[in-house]
């Protein structure tokens, strides 16, 4: 096994000093430090019997592997290419209402601590709410997609219906799941497997709700990207065919 720890050198650059079980100090390995040393234990494996010792004997080995601290801070990847702070006016999705617009953000003390809230208006229903900026990111606040993303959209709706053998309950919880996600990609997946056929058949009262919630979220966001009136980005949606 290739050493990954010093058992008894001096802390240099690169190095962690840690403490084994037996309370011997020893240091991790930097980076590099333990490449040469699988390099050089591959060497033992591939050379000749006769040079074997005297490589074997240049490789020091540890008698414990330490292990990193389980308090160790680890620095979580950014994943949201949008990372502007929201400001007055700014248009947002918010996953349970759908596009509001940002009246103010501002901080108030409450209880002794300094809070920077952001309100939002809904001008569809009326209404208002207030949310404090630490968990906008939790909640899944966000900006409008771009046009762009509605042409993957668009290409969704188009696709053929997924199926599915779960019973209808089951399938329409996993709907409604979709639908308050506030991802424009997984209501146009419900808006394509729901659409009511020609006929108008496998058409319950459920089924009509969810397509219609589904339809109706997708449109007010298409409507705000593309500077139309919502009547319009429906008919837009519904426009695209369905696949044969």
């Amino acid at each position: 096994m290739v050493p990954l720890v010093s058992p008894q050198e001096d802390v240099g650059h690169g190095r962690l000093a840690q403490h084994g079980p037996n309370g011997r100090a020893m240091n991790l390995l930097a980076t590099n430090e333990v490449l040469e040393r699988m390099t050089a234990a591959t060497a033992v494996s591939t050379a000749p019997a006769t040079a074997a010792p005297a490589i074997a004997a240049a490789i020091a080995i540890a008698p414990a592997i330490a292990r990193v601290s389980a308090d160790a801070t680890i620095v979580p990847a950014v994943t949201s290419q949008d990372v502007r702070p929201f400001r007055k006016g700014d248009l947002v999705v918010y996953p349970a209402h759908g596009i509001g617009m940002i009246d103010q953000v501002r901080v108030e003390e409450i209880g002794g601590q300094k809070l920077n809230w952001i309100k939002i208006s809904f001008a569809e229903n009326r209404m208002s709410l207030r949310i404090p900026v630490r968990k906008a990111k939790d909640i899944g606040l966000r900006r409008p997609v771009t046009r762009q993303a509605f042409v993957e959209v668009l290409t969704i709706i188009r696709g053929r219906p997924h199926t599915s053998r779960l019973v209808w309950t089951k399938r329409a919880l996993e709907y409604q799941g979709k639908i308050n996600s506030g991802s424009v990609k997984s209501l146009a997946e419900v808006v394509r497997d729901l659409r009511p056929s020609l006929d108008g058949s496998e058409s319950s009262f459920s089924r009509r709700s969810l397509f219609e919630s589904a339809i109706d979220r997708l449109a007010t966001e298409f409507a705000a990207v593309f500077r139309m009136d919502k009547a319009a980005a429906i008919d837009r949606l519904m426009a695209v065919p369905p696949a044969a």
